[in-house]
C-alpha cells in the first residue's frame, strides 16, 4: 500500500493518494491489537504516526509524501518482525 502511494503522488493523482492513506489506516487497524499484543506497541505507535503523517501531506498535497511513505515502509519491516 505505501508503494502505491509512492506511485500515485509521482503521477499527482491526490485523490487517489487520499484513498490509498484512507485504506493503509483501514488495513492496519484491522491488524493493530495483534501487534500490540505481540509486544509491538512501540513499532505499531510509529507506523501509526506515519499514517497520521501522510494524512496530514496528502491533504496538503505535499510531495514529501513520498519520503514518509518510504519511512513507512521501513516501518512496515519492523511490524513484520513481530507480527
Amino acid at each position: 500500500m505505501e508503494r502505491q502511494v509512492i506511485i500515485d503522488a509521482d503521477r499527482d493523482d491526490w485523490d487517489a493518494v487520499a484513498s490509498d492513506v484512507v485504506q493503509t489506516r483501514e488495513t492496519f487497524d484491522r491488524v493493530k491489537l495483534g501487534v500490540v499484543a505481540e509486544g509491538g506497541e512501540e513499532k505499531a505507535l510509529d507506523f501509526e504516526g506515519s499514517v497520521v503523517k501522510q494524512g496530514e501531506l496528502a491533504a496538503s498535497r505535499d510531495p514529501a509524501i513520498v519520503d514518509e511513505a518510504n519511512i513507512a515502509l521501513e516501518l512496515v519491516d519492523a511490524l513484520e518482525s513481530v507480527y
